[in-house]
């Protein structure tokens, strides 16, 4: 048994097929297929159970997956010390969609000047796929506005970002300095995918309240709900750092829901074994120190004439 056969396990896992494994590892799948048979002669035990033309984890399995995981990740992270001996920083980063377009250039750009030498390299997609990715060892650390379940992840809250309502300038809230819950009501909505968590505590407020709103989009893309938003076709809740631009030149408009605070955590997530090599430790002090705007950038969301 060698860790080539963990990885060639745990590929097969992360992608539910054998074809896709040797795909994206290039080899062929008679390979993979040998490397999971003498993964089972070797612990004289199956690992999947074959049914339907899909593979399914037995117990003997998971555990496998689970320890073989962290063998890897333990194996990558000796790897990158000693690559960072010589001085050769990559540092690999995920983000949010409202992160990667509001907070993450200015981190990288003190990152730049703290660390010039450092190369990154990122990636923004939703908080699933990029917990999925720190587990794996692919990104070195993520800031993230949804929930991770991982116990292997490390949470950090490190800035809280606030959720406003958003319409047009035509729209008959625009003129208005605050709205009620129930306002609401029966109004056309451009909805983040269902998964989302800006979505999810939106919703738990008009649960509350007993509020039904008309989904007329689902996006999962920000600039797509903002161009829905200032075209018209409803209304929407944004964060405030996302639609400053907006929001600085009168095309959209945020309006306060009287008696509600809509604020979510953005939080910096990293594996508990990662090796913290010294771009990777900047980095986290950057995030910690991060600075909110100035109070007037709020102000605006409160003004009449905004």
């Amino acid at each position: 048994m060698t860790l080539r056969h963990l990885r060639i396990f745990v590929e097969v896992v992360n992608c539910g097929k054998m074809s896709e494994a040797a795909s994206r590892m290039y080899i062929s799948q008679s390979s993979i297929s040998q490397a999971i048979s003498d993964l089972e002669n070797y612990y004289q035990t199956r690992l999947f159970d074959r049914l339907s033309k899909r593979l399914y984890l037995t117990e003997a399995g998971k555990e496998l997956y689970s320890l073989a995981s962290k063998v890897i990740l333990a194996y990558d992270e000796m790897d990158k010390y000693m690559e960072h001996m010589t001085d050769q920083q990559i540092l690999r980063v995920g983000a949010t969609f409202t992160i990667g377009a509001t907070i993450l250039p200015r981190l990288f750009r003190a990152l730049d000047t703290e660390c010039p030498d450092v190369t990154t390299k990122v990636v923004v997609d939703r908080t699933p796929l990029l917990e999925k990715q720190l587990l794996q060892g692919e990104l070195d650390l993520s800031l993230v506005e949804g929930s991770v379940k991982s116990p292997d992840l490390v949470v950090e809250s490190i800035l809280k970002d606030e959720l406003f309502l958003v319409c047009s300038p035509y729209h008959p809230f625009a003129s208005r300095m605050q709205v009620k819950l129930e306002d609401l009501d029966g109004q056309d909505f451009v909805m983040r995918e269902p998964t989302s968590k800006t979505r999810k505590i939106f919703e738990s407020y008009l649960s509350q309240g007993n509020v039904k709103v008309t989904e007329k989009w689902t996006c999962n893309n920000l600039e797509t709900i903002k161009a829905a938003v200032i075209g018209g076709y409803g209304l929407s809740v944004l964060s405030a750092r996302y639609i400053r631009q907006e929001q600085e030149k009168g095309i959209l408009r945020a309006i306060p829901i009287e008696g509600i605070h809509m604020v979510r955590d953005f939080s910096l997530v990293f594996h508990k074994s990662k090796y913290q090599f010294p771009a990777f430790q900047t980095f986290v002090h950057l995030c910690r120190n991060y600075q909110n705007e100035p109070e007037d950038f709020y102000c605006l969301l409160y003004t009449s004439d905004a």
